[in-house]
């Protein structure tokens, strides 16, 4: 007779498969729910611990179990359903903090540079790193994600796209999605949006988006979404005198769900976040589809919500308290309505004549895919796909303090139903040693060449101040800033007035770093040029995303692997008893 415990563990591991959120899917303009076709507002924060310093083939955001708990948590209270993650190690196992985040009810945003050399595409000679070791990374974090049913979207660059680069980088983004779309299409049962995020450089920003949002007949290579990393609105501005309007008016004919893949202007702290209500507000919510706060953990930028100590014990800061306050303010309701105007939007096709500024690429013929690459399609790229799994236990273990210095008790993760009312298990399994189950094992191993190289390759540059891959080209984009709506709000010099898209009317705009293209836009108060890399190392990319993929509810049935755990299960079970 089986022993008790057996019979649990059998029936954890049964009761894991489930799925607590429903895939989402783009359907025009808009993000929806895959099975009840509700409009899905992103409501999110931009997800990188250590910044791009702290990332390594050891260790990324999604690696350690006992973290993402204590985030995922402190996430459910601050009210937000999405995060963006900038760098990931495909080599990793992600499972445990992707369950706990799904578990959660929260989606995940995915870049899929990072900034190791080769890992991101250098908008300074786009033709040299689009190849084949490139696309390693690329479908290796395509391939380790595809499988998790709230892996929401990909980012195929962040801020790669600058003046200098507008003319030589915007076909080979638009050629790593065609690829990636062709890995997706190829080997993940059902399709998932992949998109651009771009900095907000205001004379090349509608060219951007006209470029990837376009339709190529030939060839699937639009951007499914758009980001636009945005900090024009700082302290108490107002719609009109952050841009607010001019950027509504420039978005509300698109035909793809446009985001603010990164906002929260910190030249005024702490931040009040009242652009929350105008970004979700009746006017705004015609033309963008909601965005992501930068960011949730504090670096030395000091864009952070929550502070993490070495321990693991976390602060919230008062702009947690003042965002957390914003969100619950939120007509959800008719956030989730759907709109026919919104769902029937279909894109144009491909024409120079899209392109106005004179400063950006006007033709829509795409670098050739190489051999090498294809055959990583044809055969994949020989990477571990993720799985929904159990995860051990739901209280929050280290120390949390409120924004007054009082201990704040009993934080624990409250695990939401899925579609069909059931839960994602935990299990008895213990977080605090599992969470070093993918450094116990590099411990044993030499240390990665490309980790090496990394460090060396961004020795003059302030690691702590950037977070992602695609955005490492910094050099050129310092100049550019001053043309970007957002300057970067820094201690020592005040925002400058920039001139919006709509050449009629300018409009102060700090962003909070240099927009550079291969950099996020995320300033360091301690720092005069302050620029934040998210994605790849060489690979800036704020281009805009093309137009959405038009998906039906294919989103909605479940992977081959997850019906052969179940059927596992069954027999398991079945065999025990």
């Amino acid at each position: 007779m089986p022993s008790p415990s057996n019979i649990l563990t059998t029936l954890v591991a049964l009761a894991a498969t489930a799925s607590a959120v429903t895939p989402v899917v783009v359907d025009g303009k808009d993000f929806v729910n895959s099975e009840t076709k509700e409009r899905f507002p992103i409501i999110g924060v931009d997800y990188q611990p250590g910044g791009a310093g702290g990332f390594s083939t050891k260790k990324d955001p999604l690696s350690s179990p006992k973290d993402c708990l204590r985030d995922a948590a402190l996430m459910q209270r601050l009210g937000v359903n999405t995060i963006r993650v900038y760098n990931l190690s495909p080599t990793l196992n992600h499972d445990e903090c992707a369950s706990i985040f799904n578990a959660a009810g929260i989606y995940m945003i995915l870049d899929v540079n990072s900034p190791l050399q080769g890992d991101n595409l250098d908008r300074t000679q786009p033709w040299n790193s689009y190849n084949p070791g490139y696309f390693e990374q690329v479908f290796g974090i395509i391939e380790g994600f595809k499988d998790y049913p709230n892996t929401l979207a990909f980012f195929s660059g962040n801020e790669v796209i600058n003046e200098q680069s507008a003319h030589a980088v915007p076909a080979y983004i638009r050629a790593v999605q065609r690829d990636m779309k062709a890995y997706i299409s190829k080997h993940a049962t059902r399709s998932i949006p992949v998109g651009y995020s771009a900095a907000d450089v205001r004379n090349i920003l509608l060219d951007q988006a006209n470029y990837f949002q376009c339709d190529i007949k030939s060839t699937d290579s639009r951007a499914d979404f758009f980001g636009l990393n945005s900090y024009s609105w700082c302290g108490d501005s107002d719609y009109h005198a952050s841009g607010y309007d001019v950027l509504t008016e420039d978005f509300v004919n698109s035909s793809f769900p446009v985001i603010f893949s990164e906002y929260g202007c910190n030249a005024v702290q702490p931040r009040k976040f009242s652009e929350v209500q105008a970004l979700y507000g009746e006017k705004m919510s015609t033309a963008f589809a909601g965005g992501l706060v930068y960011e949730y953990a504090q670096e030395e930028n000091d864009y952070g919500l929550v502070v993490v100590d070495s321990n693991g014990d976390a602060k919230l800061r008062e702009d947690f308290d003042a965002l957390r306050e914003q969100y619950s303010k939120l007509d959800m309701q008719r956030l989730k309505e759907a709109s026919k105007a919104h769902t029937d939007a279909e894109p144009v096709e491909c024409s120079s004549s899209l392109i106005t500024s004179g400063e950006f690429l006007d033709s829509f013929e795409l670098p050739e895919r190489l051999e090498g690459v294809q055959k990583l399609i044809d055969n994949g790229c020989g990477g571990k796909g993720g799985k929904i799994v159990g995860f051990g236990g739901r209280d929050v273990t280290q120390k949390i303090h409120g924004a007054n210095g009082e201990e704040v008790s009993g934080v624990s993760l409250n695990v939401k139903e899925d579609e069909s009312g059931k839960k994602p298990a935990t299990d008895d399994k213990d977080s605090d040693d599992k969470d070093n189950d993918n450094e116990d094992k590099d411990n044993n191993e030499d240390k990665d060449e490309k980790n090496d190289e990394a460090k060396h390759e961004d020795k003059d540059e302030d690691k702590d101040d950037k977070h992602s891959s695609n955005d490492t080209n910094t050099n050129d984009d310092n100049d550019s800033a001053a043309e970007t709506t957002t300057q970067t709000p820094q201690t020592t010099q005040a925002p400058e007035a920039t001139t919006s898209s709509s050449a009629t009317q300018s409009t102060i705009t700090p962003t909070p770093s240099t927009h550079n293209a291969n950099t996020i836009s995320t300033p360091n108060s301690s720092s005069s040029s302050s620029t934040i890399i998210h994605a790849t190392a060489n690979d800036a990319s704020p281009s805009a995303s093309p137009t959405p993929t038009y998906y039906t509810g294919a989103g909605s049935k479940p992977s081959s692997s997850m019906l052969f755990s179940l059927l596992s299960g069954v027999a398991g079970l079945a065999a025990l008893l």
